[in-house]
């Protein structure tokens, strides 16, 4: 991982959090360590309410940063991720190596072109999962808890609704 990636990460990180508590809700943020497991996500997030004490569904982020044209074994290298990401939802591994069986994958890249792109690619890889939510920078900077996440189905999601 790069510096410019982590920074990335931590700036959406600090956002959120501050978006969040403008709301009275508070982020759980965990940082990924598990050699063995399937998955290797930037981070492990929750969204809290202190008031109510329930926790949103575990939300793995991927702050996506390659271009399209890296490819790993004939495919492109995101989609090979998602592919894991699907493969390890509802799992005996996932239960074992995180405590839950079922996540979100928030998925933040660079334009809405490449969201468009990847989106339309994940349908016609028949990879549309309701929990891989795309959204790109320039959406997240604006409105991070409006419904700005689409998934391969074409439903828009908030933070908020996981």
């Amino acid at each position: 991982m790069n510096v410019d990636h982590e920074l990335r990460i931590i700036d959406l990180i600090e956002t959120l959090e501050s978006r969040l508590a403008s709301v009275a809700l508070e982020l759980i943020v965990e940082q990924v360590n598990i050699k063995a497991a399937k998955v290797a996500p930037d981070r492990l997030l929750y969204i809290y309410d202190p008031k109510t004490d329930p926790r949103s569904a575990p939300i793995f982020l991927e702050y996506e940063k390659q271009k399209r044209g890296k490819y790993d074994h004939g495919n492109p290298q995101v989609i090979r991720k998602l592919e894991a990401f699907a493969d390890y939802y509802d799992s005996n591994p996932c239960q074992k190596d995180f405590g839950f069986r079922k996540f979100y994958v928030v998925m933040i890249l660079q334009t809405d072109r490449r969201v468009q792109f990847l989106l339309d690619d994940l349908r016609e890889r028949k990879l549309s999962r309701r929990t891989f939510l795309m959204a790109s920078e320039f959406l997240c900077q604006t409105d991070l808890l409006g419904r700005i996440f689409t998934t391969p189905k074409g439903e828009t999601y908030s933070l908020l609704d996981l």
